[in-house]
């Protein structure tokens, strides 16, 4: 996840949650007409600072993204 081109699994987003003390929200559409969602929470809070939300497309790629207001 460090560089373009790199990936990483449930283990992976976990660490990321933790390092950056914030709540990752994981959202998707696998089929039309249905959807996912999940939450990966640090084992602490960071202060301050923002939920981060990922898209996860075609079954292998992950996207940030923005609530829209």
């Amino acid at each position: 996840m460090e560089r373009q081109g790199e990936w990483g699994g449930n283990a992976t987003l976990l660490a990321a949650a933790n390092a950056y003390g914030r709540t990752l929200h994981i959202v998707s559409a696998p089929e039309p007409g249905s959807t996912y969602y999940t939450e990966v929470a640090p084992d602490s809070q960071a202060d301050g600072g923002d939920d981060v939300w990922l898209a996860y497309l075609d079954g292998n790629h992950y996207r940030a993204t923005r609530l829209l207001d």
